[in-house]
């Protein structure tokens, strides 16, 4: 059986893991809050129209 690790290595990886995966998860979700906007502002526009072209 090896012996484990030395406790530094993984706390090391798991700090780069996160200094890589944390600003991308920020980006996804602030992406994600802008398409979303984007969607309902474009669907309230879309309907208000549809609305006036009815009337």
């Amino acid at each position: 059986m090896a012996e484990p690790p030395p406790l530094l290595l993984p706390t090391l990886q798991i700090q780069i893991l996160i200094s890589f995966a944390l600003p991308l998860l920020l980006s996804i979700q602030d992406q994600e809050e802008k398409r979303s906007w984007w969607f309902s502002h474009a669907r309230v526009r879309g309907h208000v129209e549809s609305n006036q072209s009815i009337n």
